[in-house]
């Protein structure tokens, strides 16, 4: 088949929307990246219009990658074989069986003995056709035929993406609502390459003798690429499991400027497992993000203030105390509670003069919407969440902000306010509501601040915190009496 014959009837890379062939898609990317240093733009452009020597390319990564090198000479010879077909000035005089006959004769020539086929290593495949054949010749029938999409044992007209093929997938069988409409080998161009290609897309991070793999997934290619580029380059800073989350968010935020579109974020994943082979998966998580979420961190304001790390210590011991360091976006993509962070840190702040105001409004507003928005959709069915009710619009929770300064900066005008401050965030910690409201009115109502200034702080008060059904009448509490005087 000619090189304008396959284009024609071949689509341009991109992703599919199944996670699992596009994280083949990402891994083959990896893969002929990490063989051939070509970044993204240019294995995309091999593909939509050299497709012959995109697969000669592939070939040579893949067979570089799954060699079993046992011995520091073979390893050596493999690399010279890499080097040498990659330094050729193009692909057009060599063969995919030239490819496999230059690894195989090399192969045999530092053994020095009869060798009837490459050894090749891939766990997650070891039962594969090009894995488990007796000679060199079928390795590579089998290769040509994986190429043209013609797997040996599997009937791509009827199979499905599902269990039978990896053991990452549910089975349609058993979890028919996993999926919108049956997804059919034959209508996926590209799996012949993710499905050798999987395990590229993951990063390899070992903690206390235990190995992960750990990737990324978004709907859309250039913004998993880019994450996960970032994220293999934090690797190195990751020396506890819990500290996967913060590097992965930490990626995502580093490029978050180059992509504003809340579909990419709604859906998006870290993927972890354990263990994968041709027989079982073990522990795998995904860890997804709401639209909600995403529709925040999407926004050049919230995520600056939410980017912020909050300290404050904790009694350890009766004698020592803990210091703490809360990463306020971090904490609110993992769905941890803002409001005791703040108030940990506004007692702590409040003890050392030194208080940075302008984060917690924004975590405490953030937050209340969330909640209060949570609360509103309790019990309504997935579709109704979906299509029939809308999400907070960020400008609306900016409009909250603004009137919850206003209201922190009338509250503030009241003469020696910080004496009431401790009493005051202790009932809000014991979530002591009427409490809460009538030492508010009693301070407010004894004050000389003129009487606009006080109707307008119990208008506050009563609808915010009193009439409020919802438990976040705590962070309008707590953002009402934040005291300006030790903060900045």
């Amino acid at each position: 088949m000619t090189n304008q014959a396959k284009t024609a009837s071949q689509p341009d890379l991109r992703f599919t929307g199944n996670w699992y062939i596009d994280l083949g898609i990402l891994g083959t990317i990896f893969l002929i990246e990490n063989k051939f240093g070509y970044n993204l733009e240019k294995v995309i452009n091999i593909w939509n219009k050299e497709p012959e020597k995109f697969n000669k390319i592939f070939t040579i990564s893949f067979l570089h990658e799954v060699i079993n090198k046992n011995n520091e000479e073979i390893s050596r010879g493999m690399d010279n074989v890499l080097q040498e077909l990659r330094n050729r000035e193009d692909f057009k005089d060599l063969t995919i069986n030239d490819i496999w006959d230059k690894y195989f004769e090399t192969y045999k020539n530092i053994l020095k003995t009869e060798v009837k086929k490459l050894p090749l290593s891939r766990a997650e495949f070891r039962n594969l056709w090009i894995f488990n054949v007796n000679t060199f010749e079928k390795q590579k029938e089998f290769w040509n035929k994986i190429l043209n999409n013609n797997f040996p044992d599997i009937n791509r007209k009827t199979a499905l993406l599902d269990k039978t093929i990896n053991q990452l997938l549910p089975s349609y069988k058993e979890f028919e609502n996993a999926y919108f409409v049956p997804l059919y080998l034959r209508d996926l161009s590209f799996f012949n390459y993710s499905f050798l290609s999987l395990r590229e897309a993951f990063v390899d991070i070992s903690i206390k003798g235990v190995t992960k793999h750990y990737c990324f997934y978004s709907p859309d290619l250039e913004f998993s690429y880019v994450v996960n580029r970032k994220l293999k380059e934090y690797k190195k800073k990751i020396k506890e499991d819990s500290e996967i989350l913060k590097v992965t968010w930490k990626a995502l935020i580093d490029v978050l400027y180059l992509f504003k579109s809340e579909w990419v974020l709604s859906n998006m994943y870290l993927i972890s497992y354990e263990r994968m082979d041709n027989k079982k998966v073990e522990n795998v998580e995904y860890i997804g993000i709401d639209r909600q979420k995403a529709k925040i961190i999407i926004d050049d304001e919230f995520r600056e203030k939410l980017n912020t790390v909050l300290q404050y210590s904790r009694a350890k011991t009766n004698k020592n105390k803990q210091l703490i360091r809360k990463w306020l976006l971090m904490e609110y993509l993992e769905n941890n509670s803002l409001f005791d962070i703040c108030w940990e840190y506004v007692k702590y702040s409040i003890e050392n003069n030194n208080l940075y105001l302008e984060p917690i409004f924004y975590a405490l507003m953030i937050e209340a919407n969330s909640r209060r928005y949570n609360k509103v959709n309790n019990g309504c069915s997935a579709f109704d969440y979906i299509f029939h009710h809308s999400l907070p619009d960020n400008s609306l929770i900016k409009e909250g902000i603004r009137k919850t300064k206003r209201a922190n900066d009338n509250f503030n005008k009241i003469k020696s306010i910080e004496r009431h401050i401790y009493y005051l965030l202790l009932q809000l910690k014991e979530t002591k509501k009427n409490s809460f409201v009538n030492n508010l009115l009693k301070i407010i109502n004894s004050s000389e601040i003129d009487h606009y200034t006080k109707r307008s702080l119990i208008d506050y008060i009563f609808n915010r915190i009193l009439y409020n059904n919802s438990s976040n009448w705590k962070h309008y509490g707590l953002a009402l009496i934040l005291p300006q005087k030790h903060g900045k």
